[in-house]
């Protein structure tokens, strides 16, 4: 199940009272409820919804916004927001991802979380002679501030069990104030209700060469 939530944000002049919020799933009829808020210019507030049963596949979320403070809204234009995800099959260990071949992968999704175009792409070649490996061009965009996710499916373990996590890292370091990217990596016990991170690099410290 998922429980549809998002964040709205006040970017006009005048205080937000009240406000319908929405959503459709894959297209369908539209579920609101209307909603009293204190929202001064710049405040957010996180519309939360019922979860919801979602099957294994692609699917869409719309998330939208209407009647401020019971008036229309004068900028309609980033009222709406689309959001593509898909559900994956649990599978069992072990799990290998060598990005051999193009995406979609088979038991991995990259999720773009703010939307922006700049994220995970697959390049060629890989390590060791290898076909291909995941990469983030943070030298030609300048992606300060946003976060970026290779997510794997539900991955089925014995409560009993000992289990590793390895993975190969190339990183070359930006030497200049606030451009120092980081790399974390979260693991979940509960379907991804909640992260445990279990990794974190940045700057010199996750570079794999000397130099700048």
């Amino acid at each position: 199940n998922i429980a549809p939530k998002f964040r709205v944000i006040n970017r006009g002049i005048n205080t937000i009272t009240s406000l319908v919020v929405g959503y459709r799933f894959n297209n369908g009829t539209a579920v609101t409820q209307t909603v009293a808020v204190n929202l001064p210019t710049g405040a957010s507030y996180i519309a939360s919804f019922p979860a919801l049963a979602v099957g294994i596949g692609n699917h869409t979320f719309k998330f939208f916004t209407s009647s401020p403070n019971g008036n229309a809204d004068q900028v309609p234009a980033n009222d709406t927001l689309s959001q593509a995800f898909r559900v994956m099959a649990p599978v069992a260990v072990p799990v290998t991802e060598g990005f051999e071949a193009a995406p979609p992968f088979t038991n991995f999704v990259i999720d773009d979380l703010n939307g922006d175009g700049t994220t995970w792409t697959r390049t060629t070649p890989g390590r060791g002679g290898s076909a291909g490996k995941l990469t983030f061009d943070n030298y030609n965009n300048d992606t300060r501030g946003t976060f970026d996710d290779l997510r794997s499916t539900s991955i089925t373990v014995s409560p009993t069990g000992s289990y590793s996590l390895s993975f190969d890292v190339a990183h070359k370091y930006y030497n200049q104030a606030g451009f120092h990217d980081t790399l974390s990596v979260y693991v979940s016990s509960n379907c991804g209700q909640t992260f445990t991170r279990v990794y974190q690099k940045w700057g010199t410290t996750l570079a794999g060469a000397t130099g700048t």
